[in-house]
């Protein structure tokens, strides 16, 4: 009557080298991200890209400068051979079940820890690599084809032209913030609010999440359904505390933040004082959408981010803001139920939008666009970027 247990116990234990975290993800890509209606977000959550990944199980902080392992392209699921069975169950069942595996597997020198998932991360990756550099070479070769070779091979070209866009490093910092000259022209035409509204439309579909976030996410009380999120968002700080904190640390790392901001806006071309003052115009609109905001610990409560509503309903949370309008920019036709994480905020956020100079959401969206483009852009700008 014991083995079961045991046996049950030495598969999970077995399997825990399979749960490793991977390394934290860097932001993602301007546009890399699916139009704003596929973006998945759960508001009990943080969003990943914010929150350092826990050390867990099957994972090793970096204490080895060793060469990185080689990691085998076809493992078995469960490998006995990576237990250590010299090592006692009842005394240390981790050791023993992945003791092997650790010591085969030093953290290599450029990861601050590793795991059988970051094996599966570094595989993948190669995998990509290799599909992109034989896509850019196949997209080089195409020209000399005619068209009906060309166009059945459109697809290719797309890959390999983009990633031969993103490896032409010269071009990128000759080019500095030429790619996005359209995109500023548009926010500098802005001429009423709905104006605004719809070019924040347009860059949810870009995948900068100014003003709110909106995505899709499963119904949380009905698995049949995956349903409209609509989130607190808009902030470039990670949380509501870094804003509404009054310690000194908080107050300093306000203070860089607006720095920041200004570093930005002069790589953008604006002279140093103009850049000041527009930095201190987005610290007070983030600093009002974050006040509203709930806290990380509120976050938690499933119960409290579930509040699914009619587009009805969400109209009258937000009388000014015409959803109607919103949800055919982002190309949603038939938008149905959406879930309101946090109505509080967007009660306030309607007030916001209101009261908001055309002026300042101007300067207000063109911080977004470049903090949201700035990894894709000269070195300049990534080095100034977090």
């Amino acid at each position: 009557m014991t083995k079961m247990p045991f046996v049950l116990l030495l598969t999970v234990a077995l399997a825990s080298n399979l749960s490793a975290q991977s390394e934290a993800q860097k932001s993602k890509p301007l546009g890399s991200a699916t139009p704003t209606t596929a973006q998945v977000h759960d508001g009990s959550k943080l969003p990943a890209d914010k929150v350092p990944p826990p050390q867990t199980g099957g994972e090793q902080s970096s204490t080895d400068s060793s060469a990185k392992p080689q990691v085998d392209k076809n493992p078995p699921p469960l490998d006995l051979k990576n237990m250590d069975t010299s090592v006692k169950p009842s005394e240390d069942f981790y050791q023993y079940a992945n003791g092997t595996w650790i010591k085969n597997n030093p953290v290599p020198p450029e990861f601050s820890r590793w795991g059988s998932f970051n094996e599966l991360t570094e595989k993948n990756n190669d995998a990509l690599h290799e599909i992109a550099e034989k896509a850019a070479a196949d997209a080089a070769k195409l020209g000399s084809r005619d068209k009906v070779e060309r166009a059945a091979s459109s697809e290719i070209q797309k890959v390999g032209d983009y990633y031969a866009s993103g490896m032409d490093e010269k071009s990128i910092e000759a080019a500095k913030t030429t790619p996005l000259a359209d995109e500023f022209k548009r926010i500098d035409a802005l001429k009423n609010q709905d104006e605004v509204l719809k070019e924040i439309a347009h860059l949810h579909l870009m995948g900068v999440n100014a003003f709110f976030n909106f995505t899709s996410g499963q119904d949380e009380k009905d698995s049949t359904k995956v349903i409209g999120q609509a989130y607190q968002g808009g902030l470039g700080l990670p949380d509501r505390d870094y804003y509404t904190k009054d310690d000194e640390a908080s107050k300093k790392l306000r203070d860089q933040y607006v720095q920041h901001v200004t570093k930005m806006f002069t790589l953008l071309g604006e002279k140093q004082d103009v850049a000041a003052a527009h930095a201190k115009k987005v610290m007070e609109i983030e600093t009002a959408l974050a006040t509203p905001q709930r806290t990380r610990v509120e976050l938690r409560d499933p119960q409290k981010n579930y509040n699914k509503m009619s587009q009805a309903e969400l109209q009258k949370l937000m009388p000014d803001w015409n959803w109607e309008t919103y949800f055919e920019q982002v190309k949603v036709a038939e938008p149905g139920d959406i879930n309101v994480g946090q109505p509080d905020f967007f009660k306030a956020a309607n007030d916001l939008y209101t009261k908001t100079s055309l002026e300042d959401w101007k300067t207000y969206l063109r911080w977004n666009l470049i903090h949201g483009a700035a990894a894709e852009l000269s070195n300049d700008f990534v080095n100034e970027n977090f």
